[in-house]
């Protein structure tokens, strides 16, 4: 028995999921399936600074295997879909459906109860399509679960803007969590402009939903107590990643300790 996590992308299922993922592996056999594996080498010719640094895959696959390396019980599967970046004119229902149809293959190949797949806190585009894959699948017979994208849960307007979407309301929206959203080292490289059109976004999405979807949904969320050292020398291996996302290593090592759990 297998229990299958679906990562977006090569760093995300360890950023997310690191420590818990080490817990189960002592005694659970895992599948870790990441979706989007693949480059285009003319594009990532023409890339500069970070967009190279996302875009090169090479270096993330290697990086990717010395992580899994530290972990027991794990097999590894690609679906070697192109990242977002490198995609043009490419319909969404396509690539979910994509999606769907290699999911599907590898509950065929390998019995398994037990699916985690990113909540889509943050609403990155590739997130979001993995996360609506599942909507093409007939999974009545497994137990689904949603993990938290980190380190976008770490922002407040993006968790409750997210959990909204499920009718979930566990925080009210206040100014401090739109100040904050504008300060979050991880959106460091994007100008006033943009940070305004996404802050509008979420605000106007929970606020819509506040009105609209005040349903009652089952669910149970569970908080995990990380090792911080632990989740820490599990992320390291995706060096290429970590100044992008977090700045520097001395961030990241205050974020978890201050976001010391995963869910």
């Amino acid at each position: 028995m297998y229990k299958l996590f679906i990562s977006p992308h090569l760093d995300d299922i360890i950023f997310s999921l690191g420590n818990y993922i080490n817990s189960i592996s002592k005694k659970s056999n895992i599948i870790i399936a990441t979706v989007f594996t693949k480059e285009n080498k003319e594009k990532l010719k023409n890339m500069k600074g970070e967009l190279f640094t996302y875009g090169n895959y090479q270096k993330r696959i290697e990086e990717d295997k010395n992580a899994m390396k530290k972990l027991d019980n794990v097999k590894v599967i690609y679906f070697n879909l192109e990242d977002k970046i490198f995609r043009e004119n490419v319909s969404n229902i396509k690539l979910e459906l994509e999606i769907s149809y290699n999911i599907n293959k590898i509950l065929k190949k390998y019995e398994i109860k037990d699916i985690y797949l990113p909540l889509g806190i943050g609403y990155h585009n590739d997130h979001i399509l993995v996360n609506n894959s599942i909507y093409h699948l007939n999974l009545h017979d497994y137990n689904i679960n949603y993990y938290y994208d980190y380190p976008y849960c770490n922002n407040e307007l993006n968790l409750i803007s997210r959990l909204s979407d499920y009718g979930i309301f566990k925080e009210n929206l206040n100014l401090k969590m739109i100040k904050n959203y504008y300060n979050d080292p991880i959106y460091s490289s994007l100008n006033f402009f943009v940070k305004t059109i996404k802050v509008s976004y979420l605000v106007i999405r929970y606020s819509f939903n506040f009105i609209f979807r005040q349903f009652k949904n089952q669910y149970e969320i569970t908080n995990y107590r990380i090792d911080s050292n632990l989740k820490l020398n599990l992320m390291k291996n995706y060096d290429s990643q970590i100044i992008p996302i977090f700045g520097n290593l001395d961030n990241l090592k205050r974020l978890l300790k201050i976001n010391d759990n995963e869910k």
